[in-house]
C-alpha cells in the first residue's frame, strides 16, 4: 500500500518519492509520475497561452513580448521564456490589450510595476543617457587615440632636414 506521497518540483522539474511500507518505489511509479506532471504542465501552458481572437491585437502581443524581459530569465525576451512568470505576464498583457489598452498605456504599466528592467531595450531619459552615449564617446575616444598614434608615426617615419640616412 502507498502510505506516502511527496512531490517535489523546481523550474519544471520533478522529483518524486514514494514510500510504500518503509521502501521506495522509484522504478514501477517513477516513469508515470513524471508523465502526468509533464502532461499537466503542457495543459496548463496551452490553458494560459491562448492568443487573442484578434490577429492584429496578437499581433501588437507578440511585438510587446520581444521587447519585454522575463524578470526570472533576465537576459531572454518575454516571447520566448518557459518560465510561470512570463506566461502570466504574457496573458496579462493580452488581457490589458483585449481591454482597449494601446502599447504606452501598457508600457506605462509595466515600468510603473517592474521599473524599467522589464524593458530590453532602455528608455532615452537623463538616467540613461549614459548607456546610450557612452559607445559612441568611447568611439571618438579610440578614433583620437588612433589619429594620434598614426601621426606620431607618420612624423618619426619621416626624415628630419638635415639627417642623412645611414
Amino acid at each position: 500500500m502507498l502510505k506516502r506521497f511527496v512531490h517535489l518540483g523546481a523550474c519544471g522539474l520533478g522529483l518524486v518519492l514514494l514510500v510504500s511500507g518503509g521502501q521506495e518505489v522509484l522504478s514501477e511509479v517513477l516513469p508515470k509520475a513524471i508523465a502526468q506532471e509533464k502532461e499537466q504542465e503542457q495543459t496548463q501552458a496551452i490553458e494560459h497561452e491562448m492568443p487573442l481572437e484578434d490577429p492584429a491585437l496578437e499581433q501588437q502581443a507578440q511585438k510587446l513580448f520581444r521587447d519585454l524581459r522575463c524578470l526570472v530569465c533576465e537576459a531572454e525576451a518575454l516571447a520566448s521564456s518557459p518560465a510561470p512568470f512570463a506566461r502570466e505576464l504574457r496573458q496579462a498583457v493580452r488581457k490589458k490589450l483585449a481591454q482597449g489598452a494601446d502599447e504606452k498605456q501598457i508600457h506605462l504599466w509595466l515600468r510603473r510595476s517592474y521599473g524599467e528592467a522589464i524593458f530590453l531595450t532602455p528608455a532615452f531619459t537623463s538616467a540613461t543617457v549614459f548607456l546610450w552615449l557612452a559607445p559612441f564617446a568611447l568611439f571618438g575616444v579610440g578614433l583620437a587615440c588612433w589619429l594620434v598614434a598614426l601621426r606620431s608615426g607618420q612624423a618619426r617615419s619621416k626624415p628630419r632636414h638635415g639627417d642623412t640616412p645611414q
